[in-house]
């Protein structure tokens, strides 16, 4: 671990993707470690984060289309498709299924000019990116033993406290069902 200047990161991405990759690079090589693939942890303040009601009926695949589609009617402050974004089901207790029943899902979006700059500092220093996630995912992996045990109605809130921003997460044995700074 080493302190970065201030101005080597702007909102938790490099400002200037090729230094970092260089740096990276060479310090990777001083310490002898062969990297190849990487993980990248983003502050969560990079993403938004909602829980969209969408039909039962739609597969993964389909809801994602669902939420692209602008005639479906979803209210989004911004056009998913300038974003990162994932959607991962939250579980709820629907035995049998009809038509006009709906399903939780937790929308997460980080915009594409947050993420560019990652990307190309990876490509610059010859690194496969595995993983992009947010801070409170991360988090969140070290509670994953004791969130599977919990009940079908449980939740548990998980706090993160920092000097700068501390978060409020709310979690069920599915995964987050929201969050707030």
């Amino acid at each position: 671990s080493f302190a970065l200047p201030p101005e080597a990161l702007d909102r938790g991405v490099p400002a200037e993707p090729l230094k970092m990759a260089r740096l990276i690079q060479d310090f990777c090589a001083e310490k002898k470690i062969p990297a190849h693939r990487v993980a990248v942890v983003v502050p969560p303040e990079l993403a938004f984060q909602r829980l969209l009601e969408l039909p039962v009926t739609l597969s993964t695949e389909e809801a994602h289309e669902y939420v692209l589609n602008p005639a479906n009617g979803l209210q989004i402050p911004f056009p998913l498709t300038q974003t990162d974004f994932d959607l991962f089901p939250v579980s709820t207790l629907i035995e049998h299924p009809q038509a006009g029943d709906k399903r939780w899902y937790m929308l997460t979006a980080i915009p594409e000019v947050l993420v560019d700059p990652i990307v190309e500092m990876l490509q610059a220093a010859d690194l496969e990116l595995q993983l992009l996630e947010l801070g409170c995912y991360s988090q969140l992996r070290n509670h994953a033993a004791e969130l599977v045990t919990l009940g079908p109605q449980q939740v548990d809130l998980v706090l993160e406290l920092l000097p700068d921003c501390s978060t409020l997460m709310l979690v069920s044995a599915s995964g987050l069902l929201g969050s707030e700074r």
